[in-house]
């Protein structure tokens, strides 16, 4: 290199990060993405332990196992197939994948939905594909069920 360079002693920060992403969408309305199913199911847990500074790692998953499944006493909880194919069925926009709670291979989680990014097949309803618990992808999203009460009347 024929010029000068040097590079922070220190990563940027979460408080840095958060800073940022509040500055670009004031509004916080964008879809969270590159999650993985992994995060999503520590921000549930999270979520059923009140918040705050509630555990990530318990709840309504345990984070502990290979491949973690849902309490069945949570409130707050990843979509399975059946219940996002229900759901989809009134919104099948297309947009991203949405993550589900199903399991498909091993621990590989399912995705639904297609995306903007792939061909015009992975729109259709029954197209599935399966996805590593620690995977990210720029068009992979989560969304949990409404309340318990609103489940019963759909």
């Amino acid at each position: 290199m024929d010029y000068i360079y040097k590079i922070a002693t220190k990563e940027v920060n979460l408080i840095q990060y958060t800073e940022f992403l509040n500055a670009v969408d004031p509004n916080g309305l964008r879809p969270v993405t590159y999650v993985s199913w992994n995060d999503a199911a520590r921000f549930t847990n999270w979520l059923q332990n009140g918040q705050g500074s509630g555990s990530t790692e318990s709840g309504v998953y345990n984070m502990s196992l290979t491949t973690p499944t849902r309490s069945g006493t949570a409130t707050v909880f990843i979509a399975s197939e059946n219940e996002w194919y229900k759901a989809a069925y009134y919104d099948q926009g297309g947009s991203v994948y949405e993550l589900n709670d199903t399991v498909i291979a091993g621990s590989s989680r399912g995705l639904r939905g297609g995306s903007w990014a792939n061909f015009s097949n992975d729109l259709l309803s029954s197209s599935r594909i399966a996805g590593s618990p620690w995977t990210r992808a720029s068009v992979w999203v989560f969304a949990l069920p409404a309340s318990p009460s609103h489940r019963q009347r759909c």
